[in-house]
């Protein structure tokens, strides 16, 4: 159908009806008119519909002459000013210069806070004998003749019955490792057995927990750990010193039965930088805090020289904080090896309980 006069443009009008011509009822007329009315409504609103042009690719369709963008006028807001820019080196009007005093107060001008917030300047590196710590040699040998011989010393059958006369150790909150929490006074008796790790040589799978590094034996200062490295610099002669005064803590008996107990790393010695050790020291992963190790099974217990301390429940608190006091003495100088150190609470099935 085609529609054609002075004052219309040519139309034609393709329809397109389901089925046969007779089922079609709607009249030729009808359906110009319909197309014509549409059509006009496309030329009166002209101005709000706009062309656009752009660079056609050199191997598809110029689109250019059949996409519109529909643009309509932004509203129009009566009673609003104009703003009229003034010619450069006009002079200020007086109605343009306001006075700090005529201004009315801010809400909130206390910044304080700011100035009063503290901060921490950041430590330099360790030192050891005047070097960098990064320059030392570190000892990866096998560590078997580290200290004498036996390495394991069974709790004593008839401990001491002097009582403590020291308070427990309350430097720092535990950090409780699942499933356990506070109050620890719940899941424990006075008589169940639990153990302290003092890493000598690695990690342990909490992220929480002191690592510890060992030297090589020409060098004779350890340092104790930093919230910067949080690792326990041991040397030789310090490891032999720390594993005399924990024999004499087991034969003093003040804290009742200790049994100690060294177990160093199986040949050869952890290649990684950060070598963990499973929660159980056996087979079982830990799910509680966070691990940095990566691997998907649970590293073994002879990737790190560590030293176990057995004890009872009720002196925990009380052999921490010997352990915290603990110093090892160079010449005139002490130094305190594990002051800050973390330290991981074993149960007597060998699970994690806590850091500390």
């Amino acid at each position: 159908m085609s529609a054609d006069s002075l004052d219309q443009p040519n139309l034609t009008v393709h329809h397109f009806v389901h089925g046969s011509s007779s089922t079609f009822s709607t009249s030729r007329s009808l359906i110009l008119g319909q197309s014509r009315r549409l059509v006009a409504q496309v030329i009166d609103n002209a101005e709000r519909w706009q062309l656009t042009y752009r660079p056609a690719p050199s191997k598809a369709r110029d689109w250019s002459t059949v996409c519109f963008t529909y643009a309509p006028r932004p509203p129009y807001i009566e009673g609003t000013r104009l703003i009229n820019l003034k010619e450069w080196g006009t002079p200020v009007d007086r109605d343009e210069v306001f006075r700090i005093q005529d201004l009315q107060e801010f809400s909130s001008t206390n910044f304080t806070a700011v100035y009063n917030k503290a901060v921490t300047p950041t430590r330099p590196a360790p030192l050891l004998d005047g070097l960098p710590l990064t320059k030392r040699k570190r000892d990866d040998d096998p560590l078997y003749d580290l200290i004498p011989q036996p390495h394991f010393l069974s709790s004593p059958d008839c401990p001491s019955e002097r009582k403590i006369k020291l308070p427990p150790y309350k430097k720092s909150r535990p950090v409780m490792i699942p499933p356990y929490d506070s109050p620890l006074t719940e899941p424990f008796g006075e008589w169940d057995r639990c153990a302290w790790l003092v890493p000598i040589r690695g990690s342990l799978p909490w992220s929480e927990s002191t690592s510890g590094m060992l030297l090589d034996s020409s060098y004779d200062t350890p340092i104790s750990p930093t919230t910067q490295t949080n690792e326990i610099i041991w040397t030789h002669k310090a490891v032999s010193k720390f594993w005399a005064f924990l024999l004499e803590i087991r034969t003093a008996g003040n804290l009742g039965p200790i049994g100690l107990s060294f177990h160093p790393a199986s040949p050869p010695y952890g290649s990684e930088k950060s070598v963990r050790i499973s929660k159980t020291l056996a087979t079982e992963r830990h799910t509680g805090l966070s691990r940095s190790s990566t691997s998907g099974s649970a590293p073994l217990v002879t990737t790190m020289d560590y030293i176990k301390i057995y004890h009872d429940w009720a002196k925990t608190l009380y052999l921490r904080r010997i352990l915290d006091a603990w110093s090892f003495e160079i010449g005139e100088s002490k130094i305190r090896v594990l002051l800050g150190a973390k330290l991981v609470l074993l149960d007597d099935r060998s699970r994690g309980v806590m850091v500390l």
